[in-house]
């Protein structure tokens, strides 16, 4: 077995000297006499119960992690995704910005062979899927525990503000993500954002869960749209389609289907004209509703 020679043995030695020194410097920085106090008030179970939770989370953190990348298609190992976010959550801990830790996921996932450009947005997808999360449940408990935030949350209007920001936002990704996503995607100074908004779309819409209420909405205005087709076709005298009804529908299946396929699916795809894919799916359109 051939014995590490001495370039590892000075990097795992600088490693050791960076993380004793981050760990130094995070001490420096607290109180220990309190600390300890506060440390020997409780008891050997509520420790372990706190470190179990505390492991618990850095595993959701990592299974989330995973499925987003999955979704935007920047594999990586279930193993790497829970180093890395254990490392990256060491580095949120010991560094001001809480950003820290996501430049310390996206720099060690690129050196060990994941593509940039789907690792950033995964990463970007992920933090910002956290908050929008975390918006929706500090607004759900302000509508069902507004007396006792009165009293314990200072800044309520804020926080509702911010809280009712996310929500809105959530919604907008939900219903407008694919049309903005094929907006930026039009111009080349915008494409890194267009792709960015496709991701999260496509994280939100497509692999999320959504609540009965928005599918019942988008059922709702699938067939309203459905039914004014219906009407456009049945005012058209060129269209001899036997079932104007039935070609309505499939119409708006075939139309919705192709073009939002192209804008969260795109990354494969990009070396298509948009406008020559436009006129290619009116020409399918035309040829269906004209035989």
């Amino acid at each position: 077995m051939p014995r590490p020679d001495r370039r590892t043995w000075l990097a795992s030695a600088l490693k050791l000297a960076i993380t004793l020194g981050l760990l130094a410097y995070l001490l420096s920085k607290v109180q220990i006499a309190p600390v300890v106090r506060q440390l020997r008030t409780m008891t050997p179970a509520a420790a372990v119960a706190a470190e179990a939770l505390l492991l618990l989370q850095l595993a959701l953190l990592a299974w989330r992690w995973q499925l987003v990348n999955r979704i935007v298609e920047a594999p990586m190992r279930a193993g790497q995704v829970l180093r890395l976010t254990a490392i990256g959550h060491f580095f949120n801990q010991i560094l001001p910005s809480g950003f820290a830790g996501d430049a310390a996921r996206a720099w060690l996932a690129a050196r060990e062979g994941v593509e940039p450009g789907p690792l950033v947005r995964a990463i970007v997808c992920d933090r910002v899927v956290g908050l929008l999360v975390l918006a929706v449940m500090v607004s759900l408990t302000f509508f069902t525990l507004p007396d006792a935030l009165a009293r314990e949350v200072p800044a309520r209007n804020a926080f509702a503000a911010v809280a009712l920001l996310g929500v809105a936002a959530t919604a907008a990704l939900f219903l407008l993500g694919a049309p903005l996503a094929e907006l930026l995607l039009r111009h080349r100074l915008t494409t890194p954002l267009g792709k960015l908004a496709a991701d999260l779309h496509r994280v939100l819409f497509e692999e999320a869960p959504l609540p009965r209420q928005l599918r019942a909405l988008l059922t709702e205005m699938e067939v309203r749209i459905t039914d004014r087709v219906e009407l456009l076709l049945r005012s058209r005298p060129e269209v001899t389609v036997a079932d104007p009804a039935l070609a309505a529908a499939v119409v708006v299946k075939t139309v919705e289907a192709l073009t939002h396929n192209l804008v969260v699916h795109g990354e494969r795809d990009r070396h298509y004209d948009l406008d020559v894919y436009v006129e290619e799916i009116v020409r399918l359109v035309a040829s269906y509703l004209t035989i």
